[in-house]
């Protein structure tokens, strides 16, 4: 599992930021920083959150916008 975190407000562009809440919240997974939006626009995503679920092969199985469906993910 890969995290991004693409901001939304300048503040969160902050990588030191990021850091502290990703460790207040206990995030065991890396994160990737996307404050150029490269990876939102190559998956042409307009939500936040967003989750894309792919399987080994690169090819998306499953994707959730918004908030809600944290179990079946």
């Amino acid at each position: 599992m890969i995290g991004v975190h693409t901001p939304e407000f300048e503040v969160e562009r902050d990588a030191e930021h990021v850091r502290r809440a990703a460790q207040a919240l206990r995030v065991a997974y890396p994160i990737a920083l996307d404050n150029d939006y490269a990876i939102w626009r190559a998956f042409d995503n307009h939500y936040w959150p967003a989750r894309y679920l792919a399987d080994d092969q690169g090819r998306l199985r499953y994707h959730h916008f918004g908030e809600g469906e944290y179990e079946r993910s």
